[in-house]
């Protein structure tokens, strides 16, 4: 999700400095292809995009707590552009099955929507180990299977 004020292409980064929360709301679901979202996903998908133009509508310097740690709006403002469709229906997917109570959603959301864009390789990957242990090496093993190759003679098996 990119995040600008200029006529740039949407692949291109930027920031906006400034403008109404409402602006900035209509930008994000712009971005995150709001229309795309189900019908029973619609309500909890306004809110994710509203606290997402939150943080940025917000001064640079102004503190967002992240996973209990007091970080810039700066720094979450630039993770949360890369948000996508996606993750949104991850965050949203991980709140409705979270099988204890959430007490402070707002801070859980604001939370979830930063850890996602760190988690989403690590959870595709292990996904697949999961459904298919045997059929994915490890790099460590493939890097044994490489050595044990070479070894051979062969540069693979």
């Amino acid at each position: 999700m990119n995040i600008n004020n200029s006529s740039r292409s949407k692949s291109s980064p930027g920031r906006v400095l400034s403008g109404s929360l409402s602006e900035m709301l209509q930008v994000v679901k712009s971005n995150l292809e709001f229309d795309c979202f189900d019908e029973e996903y619609l309500q909890q998908a306004e809110e994710i995009c509203l606290i997402i133009a939150e943080i940025f509508v917000l001064p640079p310097t102004a503190s967002v707590r992240i996973n209990g740690n007091e970080l810039t709006a700066e720094t979450v403002k630039e993770v949360y552009s890369m948000l996508t469709y996606e993750d949104i229906i991850t965050v949203m997917d991980n709140f409705e099955t979270a099988t204890y109570e959430i007490r402070f959603k707002k801070t859980y959301l604001r939370t979830a929507l930063y850890n996602e864009v760190f988690e989403r390789s690590s959870r595709e990957i292990n996904g697949i180990r999961k459904d298919l242990p045997g059929y994915i090496l490890t790099r460590r093993e493939q890097i044994e299977k490489r050595r044990r190759s070479s070894q051979n003679g062969k540069l693979y098996s």
